[in-house]
C-alpha cells in the first residue's frame, strides 16, 4: 500500500514474543487514536496492485546460531516445508488476499525458500548464508496473526515434531480454506521449493539436518 512502513518486535525468547507483540499493537492503537487514524490489522485492508500487510517472523534456535549451524538451518526449513499447509491454516485470516505470488510474497498453496529472496515463503538472510549460521525469516504470517499460535506452531514443527499436535490449531482458523485445496495443490505444497524466476543463483533452494532452544522475533510488514 502507498506509504507503507514497518516496525520490529524483539528479539524475544519463546512466548515472550507474543507478549511484546500484543503490547506493541496496543501502543499502535493508542497512537492512531491520538491522531484520529483508523487501525486495521487486515492483511489486505485495501484491495489493489500493491503489497499487503504481514508479520514476518524471524526465528532461530541455539543450534542454528552456533558455529557450523548451517545444517540445523536447513533442517528447520525442510520441516517448515513439510508442514506448509498446517502453518498457512493458522497464520492469519484473509491471508489468501496477500499471499498471491506477487508483491514480495509466495503463492499461498506452494512452499518456497531462497537466499535473500523476498518472494519466497521462507527467506534465508544473506548473512545467515554467508556465515553458515543464524536465523531464518518466515514471510507467510499475516498482520492479524495470533503471535502465540504462530510461535507455538513454529516451535511445534521445528523442535517438538515428535508430537502430532499441541492444540487443535489446524482445524480452527482456515478449515474451509484447507478443504478447498485440490489434491494437486496439496502435493505441490509439500514438495515445491522454488528459487528465483530470473535464474539468480543467490536465490537457490537449500538442502536439510535438528534444533533446540528457540528465539523468535517478528515484524509488522508486507
Amino acid at each position: 500500500m502507498p506509504g507503507q512502513w514497518e516496525y520490529q518486535v524483539g528479539p524475544c525468547e519463546g512466548i515472550q514474543s507474543g507478549d511484546h507483540m500484543i503490547i506493541s499493537r496496543y501502543i499502535l492503537a493508542r497512537v492512531c487514536e491520538d491522531f484520529g487514524i483508523r487501525l486495521s490489522l487486515d492483511p489486505k485492508p485495501i484491495l489493489g496492485d500493491w503489497n499487503g500487510a504481514g508479520a514476518h517472523t524471524n526465528y532461530s534456535t541455539e543450534a542454528m546460531r552456533a558455529e557450523n549451524g548451517w545444517s540445523h538451518v536447513c533442517s528447520v526449513v525442510d520441516k517448515l516445508r513439510q508442514k506448509h499447509l498446517d502453518h498457512i491454516g493458522v497464520y492469519g485470516v484473509g491471508n489468501e488476499k496477500r499471499l498471491t505470488g506477487a508483491h514480495e510474497t509466495a503463492p499461498i498453496h506452494a512452499f518456497s525458500c531462497g537466499i535473500a529472496h523476498r518472494g519466497a515463503s521462507v527467506r534465508i538472510p544473506r548473512d545467515t548464508f554467508t556465515s553458515r549460521r543464524g536465523y531464518i525469516e518466515d514471510r507467510r504470517p499475516a498482520s492479524n496473526m495470533d503471535p502465540y499460535i504462530v510461535t507455538a506452531k513454529i516451535v511445534q514443527t521445528t523442535i517438538l515434531d515428535h508430537f502430532d499436535k499441541i492444540y487443535p490449531l489446524e482445524v480452527k482458523a482456515h478449515a474451509s480454506f484447507i478443504q478447498s485445496i485440490s489434491p494437486e495443490q496439496l502435493q505441490a505444497a509439500g514438495i515445491l521449493i522454488a528459487g528465483s524466476a530470473n535464474g539468480d543463483h543467490s536465490h537457490a533452494p537449500v538442502p536439510g539436518a535438528a534444533p533446540t532452544t528457540a528465539q523468535v522475533y517478528g515484524s509488522s510488514n508486507p
